[in-house]
């Protein structure tokens, strides 16, 4: 009894270690948003006060980027709180790749980054969630271009590929590939722990641990490769399928 009893402690410290965590990484992210949009309420202000034309552009792009980060943070806080099953639907792979192309282009334009896509135009459809798998191309492309716009890489021309094929024994192969900054040994060893960010308080640290569950959930496998100013290569795979799991089709 003694025995159960101190087993019990040690599960609700850890249960406990772990709400704390989670919470004070929460704080932190909120904490970063909420200077953003006062920040931007600020330089909105003066540009009403002294009907500034550039001061509220520039005051409404700082609201406007923080209310999306407030977005993407709920959607992986959803994604991060629940178990769920894949929605599988039968989907034409390329179409997401395309999709989140097309997403992405005016921001890559915007700041002089090169976007190649690269489709494989002889993919079949593939099982998979539409939505998890969308929110997984875009919590990496959107990586791959801040890896790329980041200032400490601005003296080459950046590009990001976004690239589907199909490997041997699996149905499908999406790669994420940019030469932006790259990342040392020590910061690939965490990248997929929660709240764990290199984009400072510009980023929550949800995203590569939201992608890597999701993927976990298609019962797929990912990985990356990369190299301090060189860039990072992240590919997942995903299982071969006739049908979902447990008949649930679309």
């Amino acid at each position: 009894l003694l025995v159960e009893q101190k087993t019990k402690r040690l599960l609700e410290a850890e249960r406990l270690a772990a709400v704390g965590e989670t919470v004070s990484g929460l704080a932190h992210a909120i904490k970063n948003i909420a200077g953003g949009l006062t920040g931007g309420a600020f330089v909105l202000e003066k540009g009403i006060e002294r009907h500034n034309e550039k001061y509220l552009r520039q005051g409404w792009d700082m609201v406007r980027g923080n209310l999306g980060r407030i977005k993407s943070m709920t959607l992986d806080l959803l994604s991060f709180s629940k178990e769920r099953a894949p929605d599988y639907k039968l989907c034409d792979p390329n179409r997401l790749a395309q999709e989140i192309a097309d997403l992405m282009l005016p921001r890559a334009q915007e700041y002089d980054v090169t976007l190649k896509v690269e489709l494989d135009e002889s993919l079949p459809q593939v099982w998979l969630d539409p939505e998890g798998i969308h929110r997984c191309l875009l919590n990496l492309s959107t990586n791959a271009l801040d890896a790329c716009i980041n200032v400490e890489c601005a003296q080459k021309k950046a590009t990001v590929i976004l690239r589907t094929t199909k490997p041997k024994g699996w149905a499908l192969e999406y790669q994420v590939i940019d030469n932006g900054c790259g990342m040392d040994k020590e910061t690939s060893k965490k990248i997929f722990q929660r709240f764990f960010s290199t984009k400072g308080s510009r980023g929550t640290g949800l995203g590569l641990m939201i992608t890597k569950k999701i993927i976990d959930e298609h019962e797929g496998a990912i990985a990356f490769e990369s190299e301090p100013g060189k860039g990072t290569k992240f590919v997942f795979k995903l299982p071969e399928r006739d049908q979902p799991p447990e008949g649930d089709c679309d």
